[in-house]
């Protein structure tokens, strides 16, 4: 036998149920009708794109994921459509760029990814630059007398000369996991600790 308590429990959920079964049924998109001309105006738009991206070496070619979602839309105009034959011979003539279509967009591809990542790499030389500077400061205001460079021709080897530079010291830096990977995500590939006389560490990272 259900408690006053309950009841209301099992009439709460209910409510919320019916609540939740409403909202559901009320948030449901209106289902979308098939517009043939937006299809064909599409397919259109598209093979001037690719015109456009044949003539003018700058323009990004279009995605062929695209070019295969056109191509099942205007493959879904009915035969009986005013301009059916237009669009079957547009699909057509898409079908034969495909290839085309496909390889130039994958080297666009490629040249971009190249592109940022030597955009990427340019900036991570400025910073391993400015890094080393940015050590030795820190290191002066805490009143050590540490010298700090980034050498080599894209500055990927980090020189850290100090006086006092131990085994004991150089054991720390070498645990020091999250000041390591700091220096990796910059690029350095080696990091020289040294007492500026005869004690050389070298770290490869």
């Amino acid at each position: 036998m259900l408690t006053a308590a309950g009841a209301l429990f099992v009439v709460l959920v209910a409510g919320a149920k019916w609540g939740a079964t409403q909202l559901s049924d009320a948030a449901l998109p209106e289902p979308q009708k098939f517009d043939p001309q937006k299809a064909f105006d599409d397919g259109i738009a598209l093979e001037k794109l690719w015109q456009a991206a044949k003539s003018n070496k700058k323009a990004f070619p279009p995605d062929p994921a695209y070019v295969d979602k056109v191509d099942r839309a205007i493959g879904e105009i009915p035969l009986d459509w005013p301009m059916a034959k237009e669009a079957e011979a547009l699909v057509l003539r898409l079908r034969v760029e495909r290839p085309a279509i496909e390889k130039a967009y994958q080297a666009a591809e490629k040249h971009r990814a190249e592109q940022a990542t030597l955009a990427r790499e340019k900036n991570l030389l400025e910073k391993r630059r400015n890094a080393a500077k940015v050590m030795e400061t820190t290191f002066l205001d805490g009143g050590s007398d540490v010298y700090v460079s980034a050498e080599g021709k894209e500055f990927r080897t980090l020189r850290i000369r100090y006086i006092l530079m131990s085994r004991p010291l150089v054991y720390k830096i070498q645990k020091n996991d999250v000041m390591l990977n700091n220096w990796r995500d910059l690029g350095f590939r080696e990091v020289i600790l040294t007492d500026g006389y005869n004690s050389v560490w070298t770290m490869k990272l």
